[in-house]
This record gives C-alpha cells, structure tokens and sequence, in this order.
C-alpha cells in the first residue's frame, strides 16, 4: 500500500479544491498505470474487465484499490498442482489419484477445446478429457507453474508509485 500525506501553508478554498483535485486526478493516473502494469504481466488474455481498480473518497482520504474479479486469479498468480507456492486446495478423486498434477474444471472458465472422445491413461486409469458434472461440461486441466502478475505490479508501484503521484499532482497543480 502507498500512503501520501499532503501537508499545506495556504488554506484558501480555491486552493483546497485545486488540491483535491489535483490528488483526485493524480491517483486516477496512478491506478490507470497500476492496471496496465498488472495486465501487461499477465498472461493470456488482457481484457481490462479482468484486472479493474476502484477508487473511494473518505473525509479528506482518497484511497485506490486494484483487484481481478475472475475466480481462477489465485491459481494463475500462485501456481497449481505441484507447482503451486501456497498449499493445494483441492480435494478431488482425480486430483488426488493424479498426484496433484490435473483435475476437471468448468469448461466456461478454461480456454481448452476437447471433444468428448478426447482421453488419456494415466497408471492405468482411463481420464475423459471432457466430462459432464451435475449436467454442467467440464475440461481437464494440468498443473501450471506460477505466472505472476499483482505481485509484480506492487513491486513496482512500490519503487515507482510515489513517483509517478507526485509528478502527476504537480503538474495538476500547476494547470
């Protein structure tokens, strides 16, 4: 997190609505370069729906906040399978009986084409590559080794990002 405190001489009101806006304007340009950080480390797709950043007002507080809103983030950030860098969550036969490295998920969320002949044997166990659960089409996916892309971007604003404010709200200062 990146915290400023702004500190002031002059109190006029035209100066604390230049200010305010000014730092509204800054942090605007700040979480717009947060996002496209984010999305230029992120693998696959670079939608800016999937990496979004909000911004809220509180007394005289502003706050920035980037987050995804897509449910897979975590395994595309952190790993998965025996690559993962946190522990694995999931519980599945398959999963298990895999050692970890595939398991089924919704089709609406993987970008895998499979026909529903598509299979593999593994140790002998016979794995359709495309499965229905509870009527809903699912796809076997496989192990990922970690991709960052939030972990990254809050290294950099945390090098860059005081910066890049600054100069914003002085040149909004100067207007």
């Amino acid at each position: 997190m990146i915290s400023v405190t702004i500190k002031t001489k002059s109190h006029t009101k035209k100066f604390q609505r230049k200010l305010e806006d000014g730092t509204s304007k800054a942090l605007e340009t700040l979480m717009k370069y947060a996002q496209d950080k984010a999305l230029s480390y992120k693998k696959g797709s670079k939608n800016k729906n999937m990496i979004l950043y909000e911004i809220n007002y509180k007394n005289s507080e502003s706050e920035g906040r980037l987050y995804t809103n897509f449910d897979w983030a975590l395994f595309l950030e952190y790993g998965t399978g025996t690559y993962a860098e946190m522990p694995n969550i999931g519980t599945s036969k398959v999963f298990i009986e895999s050692g970890f490295k595939f398991w089924y998920a919704p089709a609406k969320s993987v970008e895998k084409d499979y026909l529903p002949t598509d299979f593999m044997v593994v140790n002998g166990i016979f794995y359709p590559m495309m499965t229905e659960i509870n009527g809903e089409p699912y796809v076997i996916v496989f192990e990922q080794k970690p991709r960052p892309y939030m972990r990254p971007t809050a290294f950099i604003l945390e090098n860059e990002g005081i910066d890049l404010f600054v100069r914003e709200l002085r040149k909004n200062l100067r207007k």
